[in-house]
């Protein structure tokens, strides 16, 4: 006990974990996150909404014929899977993109964003609107 560690950082943030868990149990919330420079505002939806959305569109259909014939891939995945380190990230439904240069992408240039937790440099609660 005589070492004087000093205490580490940590990338839990127990305020986004609370919103993270409002957005699991059903009640999406208006966020915008800085990743990197980059700004994403929408919906802060749960992970099963964005398997929902993603499922239905035509990328699944195209991973799926990749990985029926690949076995390696196969094991790769259920790996990913079981490991639920994997699970750590932040879906946004709807979102608004404003690069670092200030540009923004055209709203429904993507339906959902994914991100990791550990990638998130700030966040405000609350969706971020154009000036008119």
């Amino acid at each position: 006990m005589g070492d004087n560690q000093e205490p580490q950082p940590t990338d839990y943030d127990f305020i986004l974990e609370i919103l993270m868990n409002g957005a699991r149990s059903g009640m999406p919330t208006p966020i915008t996150v800085n990743s990197g420079g980059v700004l994403i505002t929408g919906m802060l939806v749960s992970e099963a909404e964005y398997l929902k959305e993603f499922v239905g569109g035509t990328i699944l259909d195209a991973m799926k014929r990749k990985v029926e014939g690949d076995e390696a891939l196969q094991a790769r995945m259920k790996e990913a899977k079981d490991d639920p380190s994997e699970r750590e990230f932040i879906h946004i439904k709807n979102p608004q993109i404003i690069l670092a240069n200030g540009q923004m992408l055209p709203q429904g240039a993507c339906p959902m964003w994914r991100g990791r937790v550990k990638s998130i440099d700030g966040y405000i609660p609350g969706q971020l609107t154009s000036a008119s």
